[in-house]
């Protein structure tokens, strides 16, 4: 699967970042508060009709990305229960004990975060595999984020000017549309081919990780 190629190729001339106009709503949302302004009639609410059926079709689809976030939010949990438990009722436990009397294992934030770590980079390695890697770009990473279950992260080196990359944040908003970020300037909004794309690519990442990481079906 490969993403649109102008915002995720790292370009072999010297990248100059725009400035991305900031968008408050959604496209459709904005559609119809334009189509508001027009004279009222027959074809008038047919449009709108239209786009809102578009508008809540898009919200399922949003809903069904944040769905996934938290559901793979709760697969991280339970590994990083799991392996807290392991480490709790081990040998190492009853060292520590003995060492340190009270400093239980259980709940450690530590070795919690190094879970975390390893779990989000097994899933960004699955979630490279799934965008064709542009010949500009030597490394790239496609993850869902470690705090928020709506927000994900596009991350490319770029092979001709070592140093050089480029990072796209995902924010996907129930209300108001899917926005991003190219290395951190103003929102923009995601929408067309570019959108389909994105929530296409945010259910094979969820399939994947779910069955060749938690071994989930």
């Amino acid at each position: 699967m490969s993403l649109p190629q102008g915002e995720y190729q790292i370009p072999q001339t010297e990248y100059v970042p725009s400035q991305p106009e900031i968008v408050e709503a959604s496209p459709v949302r904005a559609a119809i508060q334009n189509a508001e302004s027009l004279v009222r009639g027959s074809s008038f609410y047919e449009n709108r009709a239209a786009l809102l059926a578009k508008e809540a079709q898009e919200r399922n689809e949003r809903q069904t990305t944040i769905a996934i976030g938290n559901d793979i939010f709760q697969q991280r949990q339970a590994v990083i229960d799991e392996r807290l438990n392991a480490a709790n009722g081990g040998i190492m436990k009853r060292v520590l004990d003995i060492i340190m009397p009270g400093q239980q294992t259980i709940g450690n934030p530590k070795l919690a975060d190094e879970v975390l770590r390893d779990l989000t980079n097994k899933e960004s390695q699955i979630g490279s595999s799934l965008i064709e890697t542009p010949p500009t770009v030597s490394r790239q990473e496609f993850f869902l984020s470690d705090s928020h279950p709506n927000e994900w992260f596009y991350h490319a080196q770029s092979a001709l000017h070592p140093g050089q990359s480029r990072n796209i944040h995902y924010l996907v908003s129930e209300q108001d549309g899917v926005f991003k970020s190219i290395d951190s300037h103003p929102n923009q909004a995601v929408y067309g081919v570019e959108l389909t794309e994105f929530t296409d690519l945010t259910k094979k990442y969820a399939y994947l990780v779910n069955k060749n990481l938690y071994k989930k079906d």
